[in-house]
């Protein structure tokens, strides 16, 4: 203790400092250095399959965006190639275009050459039919018809997406193809329609009549390798046609490669069956540099490198997982893979186990040398505290000494000077500031909190409703204060149809209450169909769209507004699901074009979740109504019939009823006692008419009991 005493305060705050910094700083140091080679390895790993699975949504996204596209044109080509309202006059008139070329070959070539506007670019599509082919009326008709897919195919191109064609093949084997290609890139005798775009759609390979993909292929028209997107378009029963939508496989390699995995670490991409799609080291284009047009590449990966077989087969059967690999060097591998969902293709990331090593040795250096300069930096912050801290103690020490040496010899005037310095010790600035950050938090926090307030409120309002119409009115309310638009509608589910319930719009659009869609025709269809939004911010012009969706003709328009007062540019289309149940849809136009955005479709989709449960709310609510109302009506039937009971019951405790119960025994005993006299049967005649005429007394509330004397 009296060794302390001699220390100054100085080093005693300085020793208490460093035991309290720099000590638990060491010991928490030397642990994670111990710890962090293992955990390093793990988080590494943890980390390449986040990145893989991160990866392969992405693609995945951007497929699902490419099937939209497809889903869309094939869309509208099934509402163009069932219309039946051209005129021929009209067919044969916008048929003048079209002749055959020297090859015998039917397109717009020789039109395209000598009478268009070049200058104005290749944004339009040529048709395709051979030389062997009559040109029928029915394919006559399907080029006038499809001749307004140009602008759907428009749409589709400037969405970029990676689209090198897009094309309708007919069963027949009329293809329009976009954009624009001459015919004398094809076989003069080529069948569009025997080709694995078409084919593999067809009603054999493709019974569910969904989206399906080709292997990797030769592209007809010299494009490279690709592969393709096909949707089938049917007639009831009879495949029609299919919708095409190529993507070159050098977009796909070129994106999966670009996924940088370590220094020499790499992404690839395998189809359902192992074939490779994008690889480092086996590149598809290499080998079809030399391969006939249109034929398929199959290059399986677990041929071209054995050791990779085992692996390629986990991927095909489990979809996803983590292996080690072994190269033919014997450098060691991690290797992650995850399904595509949308295709079922195998995407896969792969990294040398040195490189996921190395961070965890250069982290261990790193710890280390920051561990010293951190020592470093305590020990110098330890003695900027002790002096700090020191001061304002000796201050406070010397003014109390002086105090106390002033109590008798000296004035108020005399220790002012050190009081006021003593009152100076800290500074405010740094109380001033963090305020002010402080303050900055709360308001923005405060403004998050009148944004949330603002959908809670909204959906409170779409949830308080239970009446039907009210609600679905409510949710077409709330899409206004969120989303501008001219018209909008609100559609249910009901069986294999979508039925308008609520609409609202300008007064230039017409009202589409009570209006059917067909799940799976048309983008209100589709949206039902495919659950999933369509956003289309440009459109087109009033005559395209009539072209484009059947805009003008009876029962075949698929808008919100079939009107021709009115030109819509922007489409945007919602689906409402519960889970994955759909409930029905909710639909969007406007005449801007550009209008809508992926904000609005962002904040429409936070609104479906809630309108969704609402909706179905309410349609429990009138069914469970309707079912009421049935057990209503059956209640009322059941207390009529109470009620005549009671009526009997109460003729029957009359004292007349009563009278007339005895007259007729007392009958019944007259006739008995005669009879046995006489020695004859009763006379069951005359018990028959007693009764009777018991029960017609006992019926006839009306009748006046008769005189006693009669």
């Amino acid at each position: 203790m009296l060794m302390l005493k001699k220390i100054s305060i100085y080093w005693i705050i300085l020793a208490a400092l460093l035991l309290t910094g720099a000590v638990p700083l060491g010991v928490v140091s030397y642990r994670a250095i111990q710890t962090t080679r293992t955990e390093v390895k793990r988080a590494q790993q943890d980390q390449l399959i986040a990145r893989a699975d991160a990866h392969a949504a992405t693609i995945d996204e951007q497929f699902r965006t490419f099937e939209s596209a497809t889903r869309f044109a094939a869309a509208q080509a099934e509402q163009l190639l069932v219309q039946d309202d051209l005129d021929p006059n009209e067919v044969q008139a916008r048929l003048a275009r079209y002749q055959r070329d020297s090859n015998n070959v039917y397109g717009l070539d020789s039109w395209y050459e000598n009478e268009y506007d070049q200058s104005a670019g290749d944004r339009l599509s040529n048709v395709f039919v051979n030389q062997n082919t009559e040109l029928t009326p029915q394919i006559a008709f399907d080029i006038v018809a499809t001749e307004a897919l140009d602008l759907a195919f428009n749409s589709i191109l400037d969405s970029d997406i990676g689209t090198q064609w897009i094309y309708l093949t007919t069963a027949e084997g009329m293809m329009r193809l976009f954009p624009w290609h001459a015919n004398l890139n094809y076989p003069v005798d080529w069948e569009p329609q025997t080709i694995s775009f078409y084919t593999v759609a067809n009603q054999v390979n493709d019974p569910r009549r969904e989206p399906v993909w080709t292997a990797p292929y030769y592209d007809f028209a010299g494009a490279g390798l690709m592969v393709t997107n096909s949707v089938p378009i049917y007639d009831g029963g009879v495949l029609r046609a299919v919708m095409s939508h190529d993507l070159r496989i050098d977009v796909m390699t070129e994106q999966v490669l670009g996924f940088k995995v370590g220094d020499k670490g790499f992404a690839f991409l395998l189809d359902n069956e192992g074939h490779i799609i994008a690889h480092r080291d086996y590149n598809p284009e290499q080998f079809a540099q030399d391969a006939p047009l249109g034929e398929e590449q199959f290059i399986l990966l677990a041929q071209e490198d054995p050791n990779m077989e085992s692996i390629v087969e986990t991927m095909l059967t489990e979809g996803g997982g983590v292996r080690d690999y072994i190269d033919k060097d014997g450098k060691k591998w991690l290797v992650v893979f995850t399904e595509i969902p949308t295709t079922d293709w195998h995407f896969a990331m792969m990294q040398p186990y040195a490189e996921i090593v190395e961070p965890a040795d250069k982290i261990i250096d790193q710890v280390i040398t920051g561990l010293v300069a951190l020592v470093v930096f305590v020990l110098m912050v330890s003695i900027w505290l002790a002096r700090r801290i020191t001061r304002p103690v000796l201050q406070l020490s010397k003014t109390a000494k002086e105090i106390e040496r002033s109590v008798d010899a000296e004035t108020a005037e005399a220790i002012e000077p050190t009081l006021r310095q003593l009152s100076n010790i800290s500074s405010a600035r740094e109380i001033t500031n963090l305020a002010s950050v402080f303050e900055q938090m709360v308001l923005a926090l405060q403004k998050r909190m009148n944004q949330l307030d603002s959908v809670y409120a909204m959906g409170q309002t779409i949830t308080a409703q239970v009446d039907f119409d009210q609600t679905v009115q409510a949710v077409l309310a709330a899409v206004g204060n969120v989303v501008g638009f001219d018209a909008a509608e609100v559609t249910v589910a009901s069986g294999e149809d979508l039925i308008v319930e609520a609409w609202r719009g300008q007064p230039d659009f017409n009202d589409t209450t009570g209006r059917k869609y067909r799940i799976g025709r048309g983008p209100t269809g589709m949206i039902a169909a495919t659950k999933t939004p369509v956003f289309m911010s440009v459109l087109g012009g009033e005559e395209d769209m009539k072209r484009t969706l059947g805009y003008a003709a009876a029962g075949t328009g698929e808008f919100l507004a079939k009107t021709t007062k009115v030109v819509i540019n922007s489409f945007l289309g919602i689906p409402l699901l519960i889970g994955d149940r759909l409930v029905g849809t909710l639909t969007l136009v406007h005449h801007e074009a550009g209008y809508f955005s992926e904000d609005d479709k962002r904040q429409l989709n936070k609104l479906a979740a809630q309108a969704s449960i609402a909706i179905d709310n309410a349609i429990q609510v009138r069914q469970r109504e309707s079912a009421l109302k049935a057990q209503i009506r059956e209640l009322r039937v059941e207390i009529d019939r109470a009620k005549v009971s009671e009526q009997v019951a109460e003729i029957t405790t009359t004292d007349y009823f009563q009278q007339i119960r005895a007259n007729a025994a007392r009958m019944r005993e007259r006739v008995y006692t005669r009879d046995r006299k006489i020695g004859d049967e009763p006379d069951h005649e005359i018990e028959k008419g007693e009764d009777f005429i018991e029960r017609g007394a006992a019926m006839d509330t009306d009748q006046e009991p008769p005189d006693a004397t009669e």
